[in-house]
C-alpha cells in the first residue's frame, strides 16, 4: 500500500510485481514505456559473479537476455504517443511540458542531438513560457546537457512555488557549482526553505562541494 503526502511516497507491505523460480532470473533494470507498461530487463544468466565463477566459464552470457512486460489489465494501454525522432523543433520543445516524464526525457535527448540549433531555439521557447516552472526546469536540464549554465533561469527556479522544483534547483546548483557565482549564498538561502526535500538537497550539496569549495560550509549555519 502506498500513500503520497508532502511530495513523498510512503509504502507499507510488499508487492512483488515479477518473480521467477528460474535460477537464471536476474532482473537488473526497469523502465516505463510510453504505452504505460513496465518493462523489466532480465540479465538471464546462470552465473552472476566472478567471485564464485572464473571469467572463462563457458556459461557466461554477454549477448542474450529477456525483457518482461508488466501491464495493468484493468486499464487500457496507451496506443498513441508523440513523435520525437524527426519532429520539428517547435513541436519537440513543446514536449518538454508533456505530462509523462518519459516523453520529456526523450525530448531532451533529441534536443541534445540537434546541437546548437536546439539550444538556440530553447532560448526563445523559455521566453514564451515565463511562468511555467516545469518548462524552466526542463530548459535548464537541456542547457546542462550542452555544458551551459543559465544563472537567471536557475535563480528564478529557486523561488518556484513547487518544493520539488526548488529542490531540483538546489541539485542543479550543485552540479553547476564550478560554473556559477554566489553558490554558498544560494545554498544558505535554500537551507531556510520550509520543505524537507529542499533542505535535504542542501545537505547533499554541501557534502559534495565542501572538499573543493569549503565556503559552502556556512550554508548549514543559521
Amino acid at each position: 500500500r502506498f500513500e503520497f503526502s508532502q511530495g513523498m511516497v510512503r509504502g507499507s507491505g510488499r508487492l512483488d510485481l515479477v518473480s521467477s523460480k528460474n535460477a537464471a532470473f536476474r532482473p537488473v533494470d526497469v523502465e516505463f514505456g510510453m504505452d504505460g507498461a513496465l518493462y523489466v530487463s532480465d540479465f538471464a544468466s546462470a552465473i552472476i559473479g566472478h567471485a564464485q565463477h572464473p571469467m572463462r566459464d563457458v556459461r557466461w552470457n554477454h549477448v542474450k537476455g529477456r525483457i518482461w512486460r508488466i501491464i495493468n489489465q484493468s486499464r487500457p494501454l496507451t496506443t498513441e504517443w508523440p513523435r520525437i525522432e524527426g519532429a520539428k523543433l517547435p513541436a519537440l520543445l513543446d514536449l518538454l511540458t508533456h505530462r509523462q516524464d518519459l516523453v520529456r526525457k526523450h525530448a531532451r535527448l533529441e534536443l541534445r542531438r540537434r546541437g546548437a540549433s536546439g539550444l538556440k531555439a530553447l532560448e526563445a521557447w523559455v521566453e514564451q513560457h515565463p511562468n511555467d516552472e516545469q518548462a524552466l526546469l526542463e530548459a535548464l536540464f537541456v542547457a546542462e546537457s550542452f555544458g551551459e549554465v543559465r544563472p537567471a533561469w536557475l535563480a528564478k527556479l529557486r523561488t518556484a512555488q513547487s518544493p520539488l522544483h526548488r529542490a531540483a534547483a538546489v541539485r542543479l546548483t550543485r552540479y553547476q557549482a564550478d560554473r556559477l557565482t554566489g553558490v554558498a549564498d544560494a545554498l544558505h538561502a535554500a537551507a531556510a526553505d520550509p520543505h524537507p526535500r529542499v533542505q535535504m538537497e542542501v545537505v547533499d550539496a554541501v557534502a559534495h562541494l565542501r572538499p573543493t569549495m569549503p565556503t559552502v560550509e556556512h550554508a548549514l549555519h543559521a
